[in-house]
């Protein structure tokens, strides 16, 4: 896989902002890390523009090559994806550790 090393920037201030959290919500947040990870690049770069550089949606969609509307839709689809993927750990942490987020890598 090829990564962009804005993409790889902006996921370290993605990470940055969960590691701060206190004491129960780490291990939340590191399973919020890994399912960010898990996200396919196009969800994952979209992701990472808005959350982690704090670029609008429109300035997303512009350094992308994309339309607004498309930004927009891989957010929702990034966060579902990383809900059902936290979820999915939560409920059971020990099998669902490595799990990957439903249709996460056919996007």
């Amino acid at each position: 896989m090829v990564v962009d090393s804005d993409i790889v920037e902006g996921m370290e201030q993605v990470y940055d902002m969960f590691d701060d959290a206190p004491g129960p919500w780490q291990s939340r947040t590191r399973r919020v890390r890994d399912c960010i990870g898990q996200l396919n690049d196009s969800l994952r770069s979209a992701f990472v523009a808005v959350y982690g550089r704090e670029e609008s949606i429109r300035e997303a969609a512009a350094r992308m090559g994309i339309s607004f509307a498309a930004v927009a839709k891989r957010l929702s689809r990034a966060r579902e994806l990383i809900r059902e993927c936290v979820e999915r750990s939560t409920q059971n942490p020990q099998d669902k550790r490595d799990e990957e987020p439903k249709h996460a890598r056919s996007q």
